[in-house]
């Protein structure tokens, strides 16, 4: 995450218009189905990936050359992590991301 959201812009060809949108939502979505495996509640860590797309999109546009702060991708992060917490709440009845009914060896609830 670290690496899509705060590398400098490179020069290169342009990707298809908004295409960016798509990486965003991915990364958002992958995000919030690993921190639900790992047995973190969903209201925070969504609250917790909410501010931190909001956060990357003003240190984008004050402090990296090259790239600027879009509302728009942030709306993309937000649909990414609505569709991670979709993704986790189908995944736990597989058995495949903690349900939060049980919690990860070591960790108390």
């Amino acid at each position: 995450m670290a690496w899509t959201l705060y590398a400098p812009a490179v020069p290169g060809p342009a990707i298809a218009f908004r295409a960016d949108l798509v990486v965003h939502a991915a990364v958002f979505a992958l995000s919030t189905v690993t921190g639900l495996a790992c047995a973190l509640r969903p209201g925070r860590l969504a609250v917790a990936l909410a501010a931190n797309a909001v956060i990357s999109e003003v240190v984008q546009h004050i402090w990296l050359p090259g790239r600027s702060g879009d509302p728009v991708d942030v709306a993309a992060d937000l649909v990414g992590i609505g569709l991670g917490l979709v993704a986790g709440w189908w995944l736990s009845g597989r058995g495949w991301v903690n349900s939060g009914e049980r919690s990860a060896p070591g960790v108390e609830r």
